[in-house]
């Protein structure tokens, strides 16, 4: 005999601290340049997953360094494609 049985879970908390010289946003150039990843994969990026966090100011692109960090440790692959 089977009997369901359900489980509750608290969703996690995670908390990024970052280095005091650390941006907390910024353009694909520094965004490249603290990653180590090209302007142009992370403009591949953006296009291929609709969860890439990117945040729009004016006609601006711009990077919300935690979130990006988050991003990529969730990240599903186990290799991020580059150019």
């Amino acid at each position: 005999m089977r009997v369901p049985v359900t489980v509750e879970v608290d969703t996690p908390v995670v908390n990024i601290t970052l280095p005091a010289n650390m941006p907390l946003m910024c353009d694909i150039d520094e965004a490249s340049r603290l990653f180590g990843i090209s302007p142009r994969t992370f403009a591949a990026l953006r296009k291929q997953h609709k969860d890439f966090p990117v945040k729009h100011v004016g006609r601006g692109v711009m990077y919300l360094v935690p979130d990006l960090y988050a991003w990529f440790r969730d990240y599903p692959g186990a290799v991020i494609p580059t150019e």
